[in-house]
Protein backbone atom coordinates (compact mmCIF):
# COMPACT_ATOMS: atom_id res chain seq x y z
CA UNK A 1 0.00 0.00 0.00
CA UNK A 2 1.24 3.29 -0.79
CA UNK A 3 1.88 5.80 1.82
CA UNK A 4 -0.67 8.79 2.12
CA UNK A 5 1.57 11.93 1.08
CA UNK A 6 2.63 14.20 3.99
CA UNK A 7 0.36 17.09 4.17
CA UNK A 8 1.32 20.40 3.51
CA UNK A 9 1.86 21.92 7.14
CA UNK A 10 3.95 19.14 7.80
CA UNK A 11 6.71 19.63 4.73
CA UNK A 12 6.51 23.19 3.91
CA UNK A 13 7.72 25.88 6.78
CA UNK A 14 4.32 28.18 8.12
CA UNK A 15 6.28 31.13 7.15
CA UNK A 16 5.95 29.98 3.31
CA UNK A 17 2.89 29.02 3.28
CA UNK A 18 1.52 32.66 4.69
CA UNK A 19 3.98 34.05 2.06
CA UNK A 20 1.93 31.91 -0.55
CA UNK A 21 -1.40 33.22 0.59
CA UNK A 22 -0.55 36.86 0.49
CA UNK A 23 1.18 36.53 -3.08
CA UNK A 24 -2.62 34.59 -3.72
CA UNK A 25 -4.00 38.08 -2.77
CA UNK A 26 -1.94 39.88 -5.31
CA UNK A 27 -2.78 37.95 -7.95
CA UNK A 28 -6.81 38.78 -7.32
CA UNK A 29 -5.33 41.58 -7.57
CA UNK A 30 -3.77 41.86 -10.73
CA UNK A 31 -6.65 39.75 -12.48
CA UNK A 32 -9.20 42.40 -10.67
CA UNK A 33 -7.44 45.19 -12.54
CA UNK A 34 -6.49 43.67 -15.92
CA UNK A 35 -10.22 42.60 -16.53
CA UNK A 36 -11.68 45.95 -15.07
CA UNK A 37 -9.10 48.37 -17.50
CA UNK A 38 -7.25 46.26 -19.62
CA UNK A 39 -9.12 45.61 -22.43
CA UNK A 40 -10.95 42.47 -20.36
CA UNK A 41 -7.21 39.79 -20.50
CA UNK A 42 -5.84 37.78 -17.44
CA UNK A 43 -2.99 39.16 -16.63
CA UNK A 44 -2.31 36.69 -13.72
CA UNK A 45 -4.06 33.14 -14.82
CA UNK A 46 -3.34 33.45 -18.13
CA UNK A 47 -4.84 30.53 -19.44
CA UNK A 48 -8.61 31.96 -19.48
CA UNK A 49 -7.05 34.16 -22.11
CA UNK A 50 -7.62 30.75 -24.48
CA UNK A 51 -11.08 31.05 -24.14
CA UNK A 52 -10.92 34.92 -24.46
CA UNK A 53 -9.06 34.53 -27.86
CA UNK A 54 -11.37 32.32 -28.89
CA UNK A 55 -14.45 34.63 -28.48
CA UNK A 56 -12.41 37.24 -30.33
CA UNK A 57 -11.60 34.81 -33.04
CA UNK A 58 -15.44 34.10 -33.79
CA UNK A 59 -16.31 37.69 -33.27
CA UNK A 60 -17.72 38.50 -30.00
CA UNK A 61 -17.91 41.45 -28.85
CA UNK A 62 -16.21 43.32 -26.32
CA UNK A 63 -13.22 40.56 -26.90
CA UNK A 64 -10.06 41.48 -28.64
CA UNK A 65 -6.87 39.40 -29.81
CA UNK A 66 -3.99 40.61 -29.83
CA UNK A 67 -3.90 41.60 -25.60
CA UNK A 68 -4.81 37.72 -24.89
CA UNK A 69 -1.94 36.60 -27.40
CA UNK A 70 0.61 39.38 -25.13
CA UNK A 71 -0.30 38.41 -22.03
CA UNK A 72 0.21 34.90 -23.18
CA UNK A 73 3.32 35.33 -24.23
CA UNK A 74 4.67 38.02 -21.94
CA UNK A 75 3.93 35.07 -19.36
CA UNK A 76 5.69 32.55 -21.10
CA UNK A 77 8.41 35.31 -21.28
CA UNK A 78 8.67 35.91 -17.66
CA UNK A 79 8.46 32.20 -16.63
CA UNK A 80 11.80 32.09 -19.31
CA UNK A 81 13.92 34.85 -16.94
CA UNK A 82 12.59 33.39 -13.96
CA UNK A 83 14.68 30.15 -14.97
CA UNK A 84 17.61 32.15 -16.09
CA UNK A 85 18.04 34.11 -12.57
CA UNK A 86 19.49 31.11 -11.24
CA UNK A 87 19.86 30.38 -7.62
CA UNK A 88 22.55 28.05 -6.90
CA UNK A 89 24.63 28.63 -3.93
CA UNK A 90 22.32 31.52 -2.43
CA UNK A 91 20.39 31.38 0.47
CA UNK A 92 16.53 30.66 -0.07
CA UNK A 93 15.45 33.74 1.76
CA UNK A 94 18.06 35.90 -0.37
CA UNK A 95 16.78 33.81 -3.72
CA UNK A 96 13.12 34.85 -2.64
CA UNK A 97 13.71 38.61 -1.76
CA UNK A 98 15.51 38.76 -5.39
CA UNK A 99 12.43 37.40 -7.10
CA UNK A 100 9.87 39.55 -5.31
CA UNK A 101 12.12 42.64 -6.28
CA UNK A 102 12.03 41.19 -9.71
CA UNK A 103 8.49 40.81 -9.45
CA UNK A 104 7.43 44.11 -7.73
CA UNK A 105 9.66 45.87 -10.27
CA UNK A 106 7.59 44.48 -13.06
CA UNK A 107 4.11 45.06 -11.50
CA UNK A 108 5.11 48.53 -10.23
CA UNK A 109 6.52 49.61 -13.73
CA UNK A 110 3.07 48.31 -15.20
CA UNK A 111 1.55 50.41 -12.79
CA UNK A 112 3.16 53.45 -13.55
CA UNK A 113 3.09 53.05 -17.44
CA UNK A 114 -0.53 52.24 -16.58
CA UNK A 115 -1.25 55.86 -14.42
CA UNK A 116 0.60 57.60 -17.19
CA UNK A 117 -1.72 56.58 -20.01
CA UNK A 118 -5.08 56.91 -18.59
CA UNK A 119 -3.38 60.79 -17.85
CA UNK A 120 -2.71 60.53 -21.53
CA UNK A 121 -6.04 60.02 -22.51
CA UNK A 122 -4.46 56.34 -24.16
CA UNK A 123 -6.23 53.79 -21.98
CA UNK A 124 -7.88 51.52 -22.66
CA UNK A 125 -6.53 51.26 -26.34
CA UNK A 126 -3.30 49.27 -28.30
CA UNK A 127 -1.41 51.40 -25.69
CA UNK A 128 -2.25 48.91 -22.97
CA UNK A 129 -0.61 46.31 -24.61
CA UNK A 130 3.07 47.12 -22.89
CA UNK A 131 1.09 46.89 -19.09
CA UNK A 132 -0.27 43.48 -20.13
CA UNK A 133 3.33 42.38 -21.08
CA UNK A 134 4.91 43.83 -18.09
CA UNK A 135 1.67 42.36 -16.01
CA UNK A 136 1.74 39.19 -17.23
CA UNK A 137 5.55 39.07 -17.25
CA UNK A 138 5.39 38.96 -13.56
CA UNK A 139 2.72 36.45 -13.42
CA UNK A 140 4.81 33.90 -15.36
CA UNK A 141 7.97 34.93 -13.45
CA UNK A 142 6.28 34.14 -9.85
CA UNK A 143 4.82 30.68 -11.24
CA UNK A 144 8.35 30.11 -11.95
CA UNK A 145 9.94 30.75 -9.20
CA UNK A 146 6.93 29.11 -6.86
CA UNK A 147 7.20 25.89 -9.04
CA UNK A 148 11.17 25.87 -8.17
CA UNK A 149 10.20 26.44 -4.51
CA UNK A 150 8.59 22.60 -5.11
CA UNK A 151 5.93 23.77 -2.77
CA UNK A 152 3.79 20.51 -2.65
CA UNK A 153 -0.04 20.54 -3.70
CA UNK A 154 -0.57 24.60 -2.22
CA UNK A 155 -3.84 25.40 -3.93
CA UNK A 156 -5.00 21.25 -3.24
CA UNK A 157 -4.22 20.77 0.23
CA UNK A 158 -7.19 20.62 2.39
CA UNK A 159 -6.54 22.76 4.87
CA UNK A 160 -5.03 25.56 2.72
CA UNK A 161 -7.66 25.64 0.19
CA UNK A 162 -10.13 27.88 1.80
CA UNK A 163 -7.42 30.26 2.47
CA UNK A 164 -6.06 30.45 -0.93
CA UNK A 165 -9.72 30.34 -2.05
CA UNK A 166 -10.48 33.62 1.02
CA UNK A 167 -7.18 35.63 -0.19
CA UNK A 168 -7.46 35.18 -3.38
CA UNK A 169 -11.26 36.48 -3.45
CA UNK A 170 -10.28 39.56 -1.00
CA UNK A 171 -7.30 40.51 -3.44
CA UNK A 172 -9.64 40.43 -6.49
CA UNK A 173 -12.24 42.50 -4.50
CA UNK A 174 -9.63 45.09 -3.54
CA UNK A 175 -7.98 45.36 -6.68
CA UNK A 176 -11.18 45.71 -8.70
CA UNK A 177 -12.43 48.73 -6.10
CA UNK A 178 -9.14 50.16 -6.58
CA UNK A 179 -9.48 49.70 -10.37
CA UNK A 180 -12.60 51.73 -10.23
CA UNK A 181 -12.14 54.33 -8.08
CA UNK A 182 -8.24 55.32 -9.20
CA UNK A 183 -7.85 53.27 -12.44
CA UNK A 184 -5.70 49.48 -12.80
CA UNK A 185 -2.91 51.49 -12.41
CA UNK A 186 -3.32 51.74 -8.22
CA UNK A 187 -4.20 48.27 -8.38
CA UNK A 188 -0.94 47.12 -10.16
CA UNK A 189 0.92 49.71 -7.36
CA UNK A 190 -0.65 47.87 -4.57
CA UNK A 191 -0.20 44.28 -5.47
CA UNK A 192 3.48 45.21 -6.53
CA UNK A 193 3.82 46.44 -2.49
CA UNK A 194 2.53 43.93 -1.02
CA UNK A 195 4.59 41.26 -3.06
CA UNK A 196 7.83 43.25 -1.43
CA UNK A 197 6.13 43.84 1.91
CA UNK A 198 5.70 40.44 2.34
CA UNK A 199 8.45 38.67 1.16
CA UNK A 200 10.74 40.59 2.94
CA UNK A 201 8.49 40.04 6.02
CA UNK A 202 8.39 36.31 6.19
CA UNK A 203 11.63 34.91 5.03
CA UNK A 204 13.31 36.72 8.20
CA UNK A 205 11.55 34.12 9.86
CA UNK A 206 13.81 31.21 10.93
CA UNK A 207 11.72 28.27 9.60
CA UNK A 208 12.50 29.55 5.93
CA UNK A 209 15.76 28.09 6.40
CA UNK A 210 14.02 24.97 5.73
CA UNK A 211 13.44 25.49 2.48
CA UNK A 212 15.90 23.10 -0.01
CA UNK A 213 17.72 25.36 -2.25
CA UNK A 214 15.67 25.77 -5.76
Amino acid sequence: MTPAPASLSLRTPAPLVRLLLALTATTGMVDAASLVGMERVFAANVTGNLAFAALAVVGTPGFALLPCLAALAAFMAGAALAGRTGSSGARPGHWLVRAAVIESALLILAGLLALWLERAGALPGRAILGVIALTAGAAGFRIAVVRRLGVPGFCASLPVRPGALAMFLAGAAGGAALALTAGPGAGLLAAGGIVLAATALFVRHPQMSEIERP
